[in-house]
């Protein structure tokens, strides 16, 4: 992503553009079993925020987007590789609980680039995580996720770890396919 960015950059400054980067409600609040996928879609919102004081005055504008779960082949096979990543999510509230469909996320990020937009939410619910960020990390909302921790984690790790991966199947033979080439 930062690669990206800066690539595309001297182009986007020449053109008063926009860049969207693409983080996730993941940035707002910890997820056990996800420690690394937390802690990148966090590093990426601040570089969304930098970036964006960075380039202001150039005539740059930036937006970053958080998404809740999207109805990706990602998240499908995990589901269905980890049972107890489908339980932890199964155990979220609602509707942090469900996913969306790309093609809503899809159109929500078109919407956002038109607009230009400082963020995008998809869906528009995750307005409200990110409002109350500080209660998602807080002791309050620890103690409902620890119910299910103990039992789930342990065996997130055993399945991963039966898996002989630390990735969707998909993007093994995606990896293999690419290296055949």
């Amino acid at each position: 992503m930062f690669h990206t960015v800066r690539a595309a950059l001297p182009s986007v400054i020449e053109n008063n553009g926009y860049v969207l980067v693409v983080s996730s409600m993941a940035a707002f609040g910890a997820m056990a079993g996800l420690a690394s996928y937390n802690a990148s879609k966090a590093g990426v919102e601040h570089f969304a925020n930098a970036l964006r004081l960075e380039v202001k005055h150039l005539g740059v504008d930036v937006g970053v987007a958080h998404m809740s779960w999207i109805d990706t082949p990602l998240v499908r096979d995990a589901r269905d590789d980890l049972t107890a990543f489908g339980r932890m999510i199964a155990a979220l509230p609602y509707p942090m609980n469900k996913t969306t469909s790309v093609e809503a996320c899809g159109k929500a990020f078109v919407a956002g680039i038109e607009a230009r937009k400082r963020r995008v939410f998809v869906p528009g619910w995750v307005a409200l995580a990110a409002a109350a960020r500080t209660l998602l990390n807080s002791r309050v909302a620890e103690l409902g996720a620890l119910r299910h921790i103990p039992a789930l984690l342990p065996l997130m790790d055993e399945e991963v770890r039966r898996l002989g991966r630390s990735t969707s199947l998909r993007n093994v033979e995606l990896s293999d396919e690419i290296a055949d080439r």
